[in-house]
């Protein structure tokens, strides 16, 4: 038995020996040019050939790419934090990358203009995601919707990177999310706050306002957490419930200001979840003189924001890191493509919290204001000259002289001058019922206007509460839609701007022209006086009302009838106004028309009467009727609207938005002007009275 095991363990040593000696001996550079590229399966074969038929079958390393085509999609390009900050962090990765690598990156930016524009975001997601980018580099914020599609674009080989706002995906449908945590945006800004509080020796029993834009839930965590550590820090401070401005200043502004009016001095001060409501902070605490008794703290930073800091408005602002997290989210892309390198899932860029102390350290400058590194050579290039735009104009009606001659004069002559001055083309519609009173119609050919995607909508309209939501579909849909005469109760950024003739302001000046054509006539003060309108329209009563109350301020005795209305029918305007003069004979002192129509029905109601010298005519907005009456002595004062210069303006504003992306203000009024008798033939009044003498033709 011992020597039969001797016998083994001498065979097995030899074994090893030999199969040590083989697997140690490499194979000389001689020897691997000279082995055939074979599938041999021989024991000497694999002993002596250098790439087994095992590493044969692997796939040779890929060659290094030498351009790569990444994308930048945008949920607004027109936002500070998504279409600058982070853009511009992209933008000079991209430029860095070419230069580490020694790679073209073809660069594409894409989005829609507005946030809250997400069936667009998603449509152009898909386009981008048919194309198979190597990389995207996506900010988003619907989490949920996006979701899929970041599935999608993953499986089809495009390597994508989160900025700010995660997805609820495992970590392989998607490469890196950097962000900035939002809860910890939130305690950092009450600690802030707290210190800006004893700093001013402010009272820690006082009441603080808490504000923000929308309902975000990760922005809402941001929130909940200012609010429990600030308690924290002071227990007896009383915070109140969350305001939400839907990311309109005014609406913020108008949010603090009534706090500030019920709370008074108890109120020590504003917290802002975003940019927009740290620019209401500025403007309120400027406006209430009581800078050393308010403090100021908002998230994010924007020009407003910086310069109310600097000006003694805000105490501090907690800042994110839109420029390095889009810097790191391209990067690592690139990185990840080119040498295969992996990063963590995700990756925390933590806020700083900027003071007037510090805001002008180069740091703490270039967080608040990433243009400053802006490099400018990577940006997508300048799209093609846009050559031809599609321009509609509708009308509430094509029979109305205001709608249907001025303002579509204005339009038409803009539309010419417009093309003249940028080389456009521009193909113009115009469309519209007959009659204001057709408001069934004219939704339906709204509605029709905007399936088919002008580039420009113009609208003139009468019902503000039915038009709003179809203003919306067009602003998602990217027309851009300026408003003429009457506005809608929607964000600013759901349409671009609305051009108007204060109406209140119309009634005031009427009621003045009203009592100065009864002193110049020498009229009794205590005479009854006919006020008529067209219709019942909300903002036009606005007018009606104000010279009520006006001529009452200027004329206490007078005796001011209940308005009648007359449905924009002359007929019925002659009749309702020959009854009060049956009614109230020499007593009645003179009428008050609230439009054209109702000044054509005062017109033949003096003429017809033989009281000219003892009845003052007084209407809004002008027509031929109108303007032959004052020549004739039947009207004393016409209150003329601007049709033509909003419309005008409308259009011009409209097309330099969307060839050279200027902005404008939200809403401009255009001014009304009394035009009388005296002044009737001056080029400029002549102008008012009558627009169509500016027509230039079809």
């Amino acid at each position: 038995m011992f020597a039969m095991s001797k016998k083994l363990f001498t065979f097995f040593a030899l074994l090893m020996i030999l199969i040590l000696a083989s697997g140690c001996a490499g194979p000389t550079e001689d020897a691997a040019e000279e082995q055939p590229a074979s599938g041999e399966t021989s024991e000497e074969s694999a002993a002596d050939q250098p790439a087994s038929d095992e590493t044969e079958a692997e796939e040779p390393a890929a060659e290094a790419p030498e351009e790569l085509y990444l994308v930048y999609l945008t949920p607004s390009t027109e936002s500070g934090y998504w279409g600058e900050y982070v853009r511009i962090g992209i933008e000079n990765a991209v430029m860095d990358a070419e230069e580490e690598y020694g790679v073209t990156i073809n660069y594409e930016y894409a989005g829609p203009a507005l946030e809250s524009s997400q069936d667009e975001y998603l449509s152009i997601l898909e386009g981008v995601i048919a194309k198979g980018p190597d990389a995207l580099i996506m900010g988003q914020l619907a989490p949920d919707a996006v979701a899929p599609f970041i599935t999608d674009a993953t499986d089809m080989g495009t390597y994508v990177n989160l900025v700010s706002v995660g997805v609820d995906l495992p970590g392989e449908q998607f490469g890196s999310l950097y962000y900035c945590d939002q809860p910890e945006q939130g305690a950092l800004a009450a600690q802030a706050f707290y210190d800006a509080m004893v700093a001013k020796g402010l009272p820690m029993d006082g009441v603080v306002g808490v504000h923000m834009s929308v309902v975000v839930p990760i922005l809402e965590a941001k929130i909940q957490n200012f609010v429990d550590t600030l308690q924290e820090l002071a227990p007896d401070l009383t915070l109140l419930e969350t305001q939400y401005n839907e990311n309109d200043v005014n609406n913020g502004i108008s949010l603090m200001e009534a706090q500030l009016a019920a709370y008074g001095d108890e109120l020590i001060g504003f917290f802002g979840g975003n940019n927009v409501t740290g620019d209401a902070i500025v403007r309120v605490i400027e406006e209430s003189g009581r800078a050393e008794a308010l403090v100021g703290v908002a998230v994010d930073s924007d020009p407003a924001e910086i310069e109310g800091m600097r000006n003694g408005y805000l105490d501090a602002l907690v800042v994110q890191t839109p420029y390095d997290q889009a810097y790191n989210a391209v990067a690592s892309a690139v990185a990840h493509i080119l040498t295969g390198e992996e990063f963590d899932d995700e990756v925390n860029m933590p806020a700083s919290v900027v003071t007037p102390d510090n805001m002008d350290d180069p740091d703490m400058a270039a967080l608040l204001d990433p243009t400053i590194l802006a490099r400018g050579e990577a940006e997508e290039p300048a799209a093609e000259a846009i050559e031809e735009l599609y321009l509609v104009y509708l009308t509430p009606s094509t029979e109305s002289g205001y709608w249907g001659e001025y303002v579509r004069i204005g339009i038409e002559n803009a539309v010419m001058d417009a093309e003249e001055e940028y080389g456009v083309t521009i193909n113009y519609e115009y469309a519209g019922p007959a009659l204001e009173s057709s408001q069934d119609e004219y939704l339906s050919i709204l509605e029709g206007v905007i399936a088919k995607g002008p580039d420009a909508l113009i609208m003139g309209q009468l019902a503000p509460d039915a038009v709003a939501p179809f203003i919306t579909d067009a602003t998602d849909m990217g027309t851009y839609v300026n408003l003429v005469s009457v506005g809608v109760d929607l964000p600013g950024e759901q349409f671009g701007s609305l051009y108007y003739c204060d109406q209140p302001e119309q009634g005031a000046l009427a009621a003045q022209a009203f009592y100065d054509a009864m002193v110049a006539k020498g009229l009794p003060m205590d005479g009854v006086v006919g006020v008529h309108m067209s219709v019942v329209v909300p903002i036009l009563e606005a007018k009606i009302q104000n010279f009520v109350d006006t001529l009452q301020e200027l004329a206490p005795d007078l005796t001011l009838l209940e308005t009648q209305y007359n449905e924009n029918d002359v007929n019925n305007g002659i009749s309702l106004m020959e009854a009060q003069l049956a009614a109230y004979g020499d007593e009645l002192i003179g009428f008050f028309g609230g439009n054209n129509v109702t000044g054509d029905a005062i017109v033949r109601v003096i003429e017809e009467s033989g009281r000219a010298e003892a009845l003052v005519g007084v209407a809004v907005d002008s027509d031929p009727a109108e303007i032959e009456g004052m020549r004739n002595g039947y009207l004393d004062a016409l209150v003329v609207q601007t049709p033509y210069d909003q419309a005008y303006n409308a259009v011009a504003s409209a097309v330099a938005h969307i060839l050279t992306g200027e902005e404008f203000d939200d809403e401009v009024n255009m001014p009304a002007s009394v035009v009388t008798p005296d002044n009737m033939d001056d080029p400029d009044m002549a102008a008012l009275l009558d627009p169509t003498i500016l027509a230039r033709g079809e």
